[in-house]
């Protein structure tokens, strides 16, 4: 007999959702994990929902500040990230448009001086390229990345 019932798991999900921002993709697998239906799991989501204990803007906005800042991604990385998580294109818009320049300029830069003094390279062009490399899976758009690896490396 599973113990899990829809008001359980009702209590078991706000509980959470009080505890952090979460989404539907990050609430469902747990519920099912613990035994729910999954047409009893989409009821649920739903509910939490307009009850607003799950909003995807708020999730948006929290995720893009926690992995901007944090973690040092850069917006391409992150927009993927919200995209596979099944956010709404308009709520991942507005939370990156919230994202101070300066402040993600100023994260780049530290991210790239940190590698620069880890990166060996024979040259200036490899040790550029690396940097590059590293930016672009950081998710850093190419034009933001190339302008601090010419200052930090130099032009040629």
């Amino acid at each position: 007999m599973n113990d899990f019932t829809p008001e359980t798991a009702y209590r078991y999900a706000t509980g959470r959702c009080a505890r952090a921002e979460l989404c539907r993709a990050d609430l469902r697998p747990k519920l099912l994990a613990r035994g729910l239906a999954p047409d009893a799991a989409e009821a649920l989501l739903d509910r939490l929902e307009r009850e607003r204990y799950i909003d995807e803007r708020r999730y948006a906005a929290a995720f893009v500040h926690d992995k901007v800042t944090n973690n040092r991604w850069g917006r391409h990385k992150v927009r993927q990230a919200l995209r596979l998580k099944g956010i709404g294109a308009e709520a991942v818009r507005e939370a990156l448009a919230a994202v101070d320049a300066d402040a993600y300029a100023a994260g780049l830069d530290a991210l790239l001086a940190s590698k620069l003094r880890t990166v060996r390279a024979a040259n200036d062009y490899e040790r550029r390229m690396k940097l590059l490399r590293f930016a672009a899976s950081r998710g850093f758009e190419p034009e933001w990345a190339a302008k601090v690896v010419d200052r930090l490396v130099g032009d040629d």
